[in-house]
């Protein structure tokens, strides 16, 4: 049955309440003993589990959580070991400010300064060229702004047309071409003339045309035939309604009609003939932008015109700082990538300090010598204008790819003695071994083998093991120095026995005749290193232990050689986990592990100079411990001797017992916990005819688990009650009857069963008693009839459990009044004219109010002569002497007259005394 809700409070970007309502009654088949709670980050599907034990325990509140972040919230409801269904709920965590901006990357216009972050991507336009500027950004989200990322840069400077050439159309008319630069807002071609006379040269005519920034090509028309003209062309930007004009290119002529002038570095005017097409180079030799990479970076060696590997070597005769090949090509070689929206890249000398970065042209004298770097877009040139001796060894290029990420690429620069000279790779004869696997169980194993390598670099690697080729992954790391050494480290993914080999190559061994140039054969070089593969553990058992619900030892016999042990668990398919290394052949594992799941337990052996073995497993089930054979053997009136056998699973170190008890006249229960007890067990201080139910509780440690739940005991045997009835009644009360009720004997006090009733009741004036037995202990009412009227008499009840009596209780009630009884002792005297009457009280049945006397002559038949007294005699006067008369007596009560009592009575004679 499912928990009705989950409710989420004090919702916050890293933390949060969580609550929810009980399980329903009719769900719950048992007390709910705690829950399992269990909260997942959806982004990064991690999972943290919590047992909450107790089921009053609501309420948890989660922590170290991320920021606007989903995450599903399940709790489980559990019944000591019994898992019941698990309610689930999403929750969005609060927004919190962002974080700093890391990955901030800029590109250089002249106005512009783009800029690239994740996300989202911003240009800076309007800037002023070759200025630095201070930019800075931050995030904002609902909660308020982050930190800035600030960072210093500079406008490009206006930038020198690389390709520029000027074509005759006819005497009066060229057409000048360009190479297209974004961003531009216009290009303006400058031209110069000169007179024809060759004694004396002046400038004689000047003028420009201004062509849009988005075209690469314009015709200038009007020229004078008689002229001869050079032409140049500068581009500029508009920043705000501002133009800023860069430097202008090198005059130029253009074709033969006119008895065209170039203009190079070193003359000022060289004279050609014939139709051509005039190029002007910002330094001599273009960057080979035609050979760019359109994904990753790459080595371009122009003077060879090929792309070379990583780790080629190159001699001083295949790169320079010039164009040597008159194919307008820069035969530096080039560093080159993707990435063509900035000036990239980095070169290093061999020793790892940064080559000096020259912005002249390549053939300027003030360049650095014998090497230096030259950025253009998406690439970097090597170039050398000087001997490399001293020089030579490992360069590296670090260059940005169109993703950003930097990438790093080595060639060995050698003079061409030392080159020629070189008789391969030296590599270290021994490898290192490293195990990379972030698992031993990994299978198979990953593991690395490393080496040096210098005099020359590393460009091919080929390993095998026992002469097998084996296939690895290369990596290269130049360790910087004056020696040019290379790390070199193979990774490999196998768990084999045997000797490992690996053979270095190089450029210079493919080079010349079989690798001889000279007198120098260059070799490849070999390294080994010989791995054994440790041994897999045998016998291994799994032991549960009593210190946990899910304890447990790990033992296996010892592997020859193994200097440790590493241990995983795994539960179903989800990954293993390591528990952890051990130099032993045993180990404890106690934490971790959940009572009611199956595990699969893992262990490998391994040493520092082997592969990781093989893995032995064994599968172990935590099962619920469970004793089910709890019973009640010795049963009295005050306790019950428990009984039971160790549970299948695992032993506790220790029993507790709680008990609730209630009699079973009652619905209330009485609780009592008892700690480390043993079997048997007398459980002391029941109240008689109680019913009780017992749970078994093993402790294993700091944990415990129900063994039995709500084993329910015979019921204690009865005693005597120990208390009276309630309070007794009387009712319908008469004179000679009366009916007696009587409350029940209160619960804590019958100790078993009412089975009946003494009921004794006493005339008090004659001490006259009788006892009735009343069965049936739901019988509490009987009816006293033949009692004396206006008599108090004691009612005593006393209540009995089977043949056991309780105390009594006891009341006393006066049966009411009822008319008088008849006067029978009525005695007389008299005289002529008097006759005396006395009489003693009759049976009163009352309290009697008054006496009354009738009399008449005994011949009449006429009314009585009616008197009262409230004496018991009387005399009547003013009679007839020697007359008969019928006197009559009679009492009353509150009820009324009794019954006559008549005598004839004679007056004597007048002569009587």
């Amino acid at each position: 049955m499912h928990r009705r809700c989950l409710v989420f409070s004090s919702v916050e970007s890293v933390s949060m309440t969580v609550s929810w309502d009980e399980v329903p009654c009719n769900g719950r088949n048992g007390p709910i003993t705690g829950y399992y709670l269990t909260y997942t980050n959806i982004t990064s599907n991690t999972s943290y589990t919590v047992n909450i034990t107790g089921g009053e325990n609501r309420m948890y509140n989660l922590i170290g959580l991320i920021q606007y972040t989903n995450y599903t919230v399940s709790i489980i409801p559990y019944n000591y070991n019994m898992n019941g269904p698990a309610r689930q709920e999403i929750q969005l965590t609060g927004e919190s400010i962002p974080g700093v901006i890391s990955d901030l990357r800029h590109a250089k216009d002249p106005d512009a300064l783009p800029f690239v972050w994740n996300p989202p991507t911003i240009p800076n336009v309007g800037l002023i060229p070759n200025t630095s500027y201070t930019i800075g950004v931050r995030a904002y989200t609902s909660i308020g702004p982050g930190e800035w990322t600030n960072r210093k840069y500079s406008t490009a400077q206006i930038f020198v047309l690389e390709l520029f050439s000027v074509t005759k159309l006819s005497s009066t008319a060229v057409r000048a071409e360009w190479n297209l630069i974004r961003r531009v807002s216009h290009y303006t071609v400058y031209y110069e003339s000169t007179s024809s006379s060759s004694r004396k040269k002046r400038q004689v005519e000047t003028g420009m045309r201004v062509f849009p920034g988005d075209t690469t090509e314009g015709l200038i028309g009007g020229l004078d035939p008689n002229l001869k003209y050079l032409f140049s062309i500068s581009t500029s930007f508009n920043v705000n309604g501002i133009i800023y004009e860069g430097e202008r290119t090198q005059p130029i002529p253009p074709g033969v009609t006119l008895t065209a002038t170039i203009i190079s570095s070193t003359s000022s005017v060289i004279t050609v003939t014939g139709s051509s097409t005039i190029q002007l180079r910002s330094v001599p030799g273009l960057a080979p932008i035609s050979t760019t990479p359109s994904n990753g970076v790459q080595l371009y060696l122009p003077y060879e015109d090929r792309m070379i590997p990583d780790y080629s070597m190159i001699y001083g005769s295949q790169f320079y700082d010039t164009d040597q090949n008159n194919d307008s090509i820069s035969d530096a070689l080039w560093c080159q990538s993707a990435d063509t929206s900035a000036n990239i890249g980095v070169w290093y000398y061999p020793n790892g300090t940064e080559l000096p970065l020259f912005d002249g042209t390549s053939d300027d004298l003030l360049a650095p010598s014998p090497v230096f770097s030259k950025r253009f877009f998406g690439q970097i040139a090597l170039a050398r204008n000087g001997g490399l001796s001293g020089y030579e060894g490992l360069y590296k290029c670090i260059i940005p790819d169109e993703n950003g990420v930097n990438q790093t690429l080595v060639v060995g620069a050698y003079t061409d003695t030392g080159y020629n000279n070189n008789d391969g790779p030296d590599a270290d004869p021994t490898m290192q071994f490293s195990l990379l696997s972030t698992s031993r169980l990994a299978t198979p194993p990953v593991f690395s083998l490393s080496f040096n390598v210098s005099n020359s670099p590393p460009r091919t690697i080929s390993c095998s093991v026992n002469g097998n080729g084996i296939s690895t992954e290369l990596s290269r790391v130049i360790v910087n120095g004056s020696g040019s050494v290379t790390r070199v480290r193979v990774t490999v993914r196998l768990r084999e026995t045997g000797n490992y080999q690996c053979t270095v190559f190089n450029d210079r061994i493919t080079d010349g005749i079989n690798g001889r140039i000279g007198n120098v054969q260059a070799l490849s070089s070999t390294t080994s290193l010989t791995l054994s593969v440790s041994d897999t553990p045998t016998g291994l058992t799994a032991t549960r232990l009593s210190t946990g619900l899910a304890h447990v030892r790990l033992s296996w016999s010892t592997v020859s050689g193994a200097t440790g042990y590493e241990v995983y668990y795994q539960l179903s398919s989800n990954t293993p986990v390591s528990a952890g290394t051990t130099a032993s052949t045993t180990i404890n594992i106690t934490s971790g592990l959940f009572q009611g799941l199956t595990y699969t337990f893992y262990v490998v052996s391994y040493s520092s100079t082997s592969l990781p073995s093989g893995d032995a497993s064994v599968m172990v089930t935590f099962s619920n411990s469970i004793v089910n054979d709890l019973m009640g053997t010795v049963i009295t009136n005050f306790a019950i001797t428990l009984t039971w056998s160790s549970p299948t699973a695992v032993v506790p170190d220790s029993y507790n017992i709680n008990r609730r008890c209630r009699r079973v006249c009652e619905s209330s229960l009485t609780s009592n916990s008892e700690t480390s007890v043993s079997s048997p067990h007398t459980s002391t201080g029941i109240p008689p005819y109680s019913q009780c139910g017992f749970d078994l509780i093993g402790a294993y440690g700091a944990e415990i688990t129900y063994l039995t739940t709500n084993y329910v005991a015979t019921t204690t045997l009865s005693t005597a009650p120990t208390a009276p009835v309630g309070d007794i009644i009387f009712s319908s009360v008469e004179s000679v009857s009366m009916t007696v009720s009587w409350d029940e004997v209160p619960c804590n006090g019958r100790n078993g069963p009412i089975t009946g009733y003494y009921l004794t009741y006493t005339n008090i004036t004659s001490n006259t008693s009788y006892t009735v037995n009343i069965t049936g202990g739901d019988n509490r009412m009987y009816n006293l009839t033949g009692l004396i009227p206006y008599t108090n008499y004691t009612v005593s009840i006393i209540p009995y459990n089977y043949n056991m009596n309780g105390p009594a209780r006891q009341e006393i009630q006066l049966t009411t009044e009822s008319i008088p009884g008849v006067i029978t002792d009525l005695l007389h005297a008299t005289s002529p004219t008097v006759i005396s009457i006395i009489w003693n009280p009759t049976i009163p049945n009352g309290i009697i109010t008054v006496y009354e006397i009738r009399y008449r002559e005994s011949t009449s038949t006429g009314p009585y002569n009616i008197t009262n007294t409230t004496n018991t005699y009387y005399s009547i006067v003013g009679l007839i002497p020697n007359t008969s008369y019928t006197i009559g007596v009679r009492a009353y009560t509150s009820i009324g007259p009794g019954e006559w009592t008549d005598r004839e009575i004679n007056t004597c004679s007048d002569t009587c005394h």
